[in-house]
């Protein structure tokens, strides 16, 4: 008897884990989202007001921002020293490329992301910060979206994780 019990424990435990684990996926993606919009405005205040390079105020972002979003502004700083031929936007693109599998984004916030590179590098500072301030608009609007998902399916896979696990249980029991 002890041990069904502990093997129905483990069973729920675990289910409930699983649902637990996808319901985060919501809230990583409201995070991401906030980290690309800390990241563009840290951006643009480094084109415009402190006039650095692309490469210098992208390398910049990557040290004050973590995680995925630091590692793709390091790709693009990387790739602009790198490959002084190559195109900005393409090597923004392949960065978000390499990192997509690390994203916890629809697959429209991360066409805006990638729009974003359409404008970069190709004109004067204001036209920098121009673009940089519609992109953050249109992720504060993806970041709404991503919140209202996160509200209404969190509470959903968190509670069909631990309710798959007690029927599975009664189900063996």
């Amino acid at each position: 008897m002890t041990m069904k019990l502990l093997c129905s424990f483990a069973i729920i435990a675990g289910c409930g884990y699983i649902g637990l684990v996808v319901a985060s996926e919501y809230e990583a993606g409201v995070v991401q989202i906030r980290e690309f919009i800390n990241a563009l405005k840290y951006l643009e205040t480094e084109i415009s007001i402190n006039s650095s390079v692309l490469s210098e105020a992208s390398r910049r972002v990557s040290e004050v921002e973590n995680g995925v979003v630091s590692d793709i502004f390091l790709e693009l700083s990387d790739g602009m020293t790198g490959a002084p031929g190559e195109r900005v936007d393409e090597i923004w693109m392949r960065a978000v490329d390499n990192n997509k599998k690390r994203l916890c984004l629809n697959r429209e916030t991360i066409d805006v992301i990638k729009e974003f590179s359409v404008c970069l590098g190709s004109g004067t500072r204001r036209m920098e910060s121009d673009n940089i301030k519609a992109v953050c608009q249109r992720l504060k609007l993806a970041e709404e979206e991503a919140m209202r998902k996160k509200a209404k399916n969190s509470k959903l896979f968190k509670s069909l994780g631990f309710a798959s696990g007690i029927l599975i249980t009664v189900l063996l029991l």
